[in-house]
């Protein structure tokens, strides 16, 4: 328990461009993507993300929750795989 009270809060930014970042690998962990850059697409009601060469489609989530501060997705391969994320003020 000792190692959980000393981590470093997990950070993505989405930026103008369709340009995204991440403090960690958050939403993914395969090896085949940089995890401090990325491409994404947002249309409303899924969230892709691209390849930053060839914009190819790497991985897709629906957008249960979209709001100013709280984004709730879903991995549509795996239905399980739910991620929270809230606006860090």
């Amino acid at each position: 328990m000792l190692g959980m009270s000393d981590r470093t809060p997990q950070v993505i930014h989405f930026k103008e461009k369709n340009n995204a970042e991440e403090s960690t690998k958050i939403i993914n962990h395969k090896k085949s993507y940089n995890s401090k850059a990325m491409l994404y697409r947002f249309d409303g009601q899924n969230l892709y993300l691209l390849d930053k060469k060839s914009r190819t489609i790497i991985e897709g989530f629906s957008v249960e929750k979209f709001s100013g501060d709280t984004l709730i997705i879903v991995n549509t391969a795996r239905a399980c795989e739910t991620r929270f994320f809230i606006k860090i003020k």
